[in-house]
């Protein structure tokens, strides 16, 4: 997976001493890191995209990297995920819902560099929650997503 020298990111609590949710929270991981590495590539086709979703969750990461792709922007900055909370929902089947601090994440124009900063507020801490299944490989893949602005606080 791709990432860039201005960007970071930060897992925040990312391990439990359940490896079961260990496991998930791993996937989760990587899910989000995949959905970075195809902004920064413009490649919403980029197979790690698939890899890490399907379904719902992967024609909404297409078309969230499409956007990016389409306005020629990529990420810079900071990000955070933090609080990370995994629900077993059936045997193969989890909830996993967390949250980000977009404060210093914004969007760069690829070709001019010029940053796009907005100011932080209640609408910079995101919550997502995400619906995974465990594939015959082991991967929990992300199928169902969404994500609401200022359901986090700092």
């Amino acid at each position: 997976m791709k990432t860039d020298k201005n960007f970071r990111e930060e897992f925040e609590n990312w391990s439990s001493k359940d490896q079961k949710t260990n496991a998930v929270l791993l996937d989760g991981k990587l899910q989000a890191l995949a959905t970075n590495s195809a902004i920064f590539t413009s490649d919403p086709d980029a197979p790690e995209v698939a890899f890490y979703n399907d379904g719902p969750a992967l024609r909404s990461v297409h078309e969230w990297v499409g956007q990016f792709k389409n306005k020629g922007h990529t990420l810079t900055g900071y990000l955070r995920y933090y609080k990370p909370r995994v629900k077993f929902l059936a045997e193969n089947y989890v909830s996993l819902s967390y949250c980000t601090d977009e404060t210093k994440a914004f969007s760069k124009e690829m070709k001019s560099g010029k940053v796009h900063t907005t100011e932080a507020s209640a609408k910079s801490y995101v919550l997502y929650i995400l619906g995974m299944k465990k594939g015959a490989n082991g991967v929990w893949k992300t199928d169902a997503m969404s994500g609401e602005r200022g359901r986090c606080t700092a």
